[in-house]
């Protein structure tokens, strides 16, 4: 009897052992930009619910220009590791209605959807995205930094800081559909 349960204490140690690293989501950009090495068994998880704060509809107007974008949760996975994260879906448009840019209706692995970000590590209250526009080898990309109020979990301030790569460009450089000053957005 005490060889069977000897047996399954080894087993039960060895599958723990062997399971996911579960890491606060928040550590994700300290691990990358301190290159410490984890495996791909790793899971970046949202522990403890930074992540929830920005989820929902947020709306601003900036330059004539009308802003709505839906922040979702969405879990990466990639040969084993994993990560939660925020993907973002927008529209733009002008102040008479035109549509200057619609990705609603788009879907969550489309290079227009607002992904591939990180909370950032100096503060949990900001998110930052990677941005590629439909013009992005003419300059529209970046990193879109979206920061919460510290006394106000229903506003946002929001900057995108342009990459500016000219990769197989044949204009001149695009422009910008976000704002590359910071803008205001409330949450709905």
């Amino acid at each position: 009897m005490s060889k069977v349960l000897i047996f399954k204490s080894i087993s039960w140690v060895t599958i723990i052992s062997c399971s996911a690293q579960v890491i606060p989501v928040e550590k994700h950009q300290y691990y990358i930009d301190n290159q410490i090495d984890f495996s791909s068994t790793t899971y970046f998880k949202d522990v403890n619910g930074v992540l929830d704060k920005f989820v929902g509809t947020w709306k601003g107007t900036v330059n004539s220009k009308n802003y709505e974008l839906r922040f979702f949760k969405n879990t990466l996975s990639y040969k084993g590791f994993k990560k939660d994260e925020i993907l973002g879906r927008y529209k733009i448009t002008s102040s008479n209605g035109t549509v200057i840019e619609n990705t609603l209706s788009l879907q969550k692995d489309n290079p227009l959807i607002l992904a591939s970000g990180y909370v950032d590590p100096k503060n949990t209250k900001g998110y930052v995205f990677y941005y590629l526009g439909r013009e992005d080898n003419c300059g529209q990309n970046g990193e879109l930094f979206t920061y919460i109020y510290e006394n106000d979990n229903n506003k946002m301030q929001m900057v995108l800081v342009v990459s500016g790569e000219n990769l197989d460009c044949t204009g001149a450089f695009a422009q910008q559909v976000f704002p590359v000053n910071f803008m205001d957005l409330t949450k709905q």
